[in-house]
């Protein structure tokens, strides 16, 4: 079993921490502990934890946790079918639950895009799918990421920046079914945000049509588009009504 690596800053010096990716049904052969994921939102009981990595190791079936939050910033270095990926995980956020390598495992399963290929990521997030997709499309491909939140924005582009990415384009936007200004709330946790409903803060993000998006790209046909938008999927699609019939996968 691949030993990965968890790399965490914010102490006064560097430390590796490791852990496993581990696969679907094959938890027998490697020690478990499993820490309930209250415990994480305690900056103590972290540091003790990540000292005793250091010391001894401890294996983690990530699997089994829900809702985890890091109180400290930190790289991960994990893989996703064998693909090698790099991602940062904010300071007190959900991230690590999310960018874990079984997060979603049955979606990647007939998620495929190979070389040369155009895929759309529509709510983005911190761009688990954008990087996987990218590093699978190669320099003749391309990925076109979408996401409104801009903290999350942010971090996206770290991920790009991270995994030396220069086949994506990402545009801080919400995919609608108008082009203008649109109010998108944010709740505490950053993956639900949405421009329906009302949630926590809000603020005015740029709004545009996957159509116009696609013209403005010069973008025939997409092989692959994946819309995660918290509710509005609907306005997303009336967005593409123009150019639904060039998209081969949704």
């Amino acid at each position: 079993m691949e030993q990965k690596f968890l790399i965490l800053k914010k102490l006064r010096a560097w430390m590796v921490v490791p852990y496993v990716d581990f696969k679907p049904f094959a938890f027998s052969d490697c020690p478990k502990v499993l820490v309930n994921s209250v415990l994480y939102n305690c900056r103590a009981f972290w540091i003790i934890i990540l000292y005793l990595f250091k010391k001894i190791g401890i294996n983690i079936d990530w699997t089994r946790i829900e809702n985890v939050r890091v109180p400290l910033e930190c790289k991960v270095k994990t893989k996703i079918n064998n693909v090698e990926l790099v991602f940062n995980i904010r300071e007190n956020s959900d991230d690590f639950y999310i960018l874990k390598p079984l997060y979603e495992y049955d979606h990647l399963k007939y998620f495929k895009p190979k070389a040369g290929d155009i895929f759309f990521d529509v709510g983005a997030h911190v761009g688990r799918y954008t990087v996987y997709a990218g590093k699978l499309v190669g320099k003749n491909g391309k990925v076109v990421s979408i996401e409104p939140n801009p903290s999350n924005f942010s971090s996206l582009l770290e991920n790009i920046k991270l995994n030396a990415l220069e086949n994506v384009k990402a545009y801080n936007l919400a995919a609608a079914d108008f082009n203008g200004v649109v109010e998108l709330s944010i709740p505490k946790d950053f993956g639900r945000s949405s421009i329906v409903g009302k949630m926590g803060k809000s603020v005015k993000v740029q709004a545009m049509r996957l159509d116009c998006l696609m013209e403005m790209e010069n973008i025939e046909e997409v092989d692959w588009m994946k819309i995660d938008v918290e509710g509005a999927e609907l306005l997303v699609l009336k967005g593409l009504r123009e150019r639904i019939k060039d998209v081969k996968r949704i």
